[in-house]
């Protein structure tokens, strides 16, 4: 992971095999960042999605186990 201090926040690339989530918790419990938002794009594999299914009323998980663009990265 390399990472660099800007004026309104951070700059993070990871690296090829780091896992997504878990190093951006890492990172934040690390710089002690309270709360923020995220934005990014990449390439990412071994993908595993949730979703809410109405009918079931749960929710599900679905994997993806190829490489794909990530060509929109949002959340909070």
């Amino acid at each position: 992971m390399q990472t660099k201090k800007i004026a309104d926040g951070f700059v993070v690339k990871l690296d090829k095999g780091e896992q997504l989530v878990d190093s951006l918790i890492k990172f934040a419990r690390q710089e002690k960042v309270d709360s923020g938002s995220v934005a990014g794009i990449g390439a990412v594999t071994n993908v595993t999605l949730g979703y809410f299914d109405r009918e079931q009323k749960k929710y599900l998980q679905r994997k993806f186990d190829d490489v794909y663009e990530l060509v929109s990265l949002v959340g909070s």
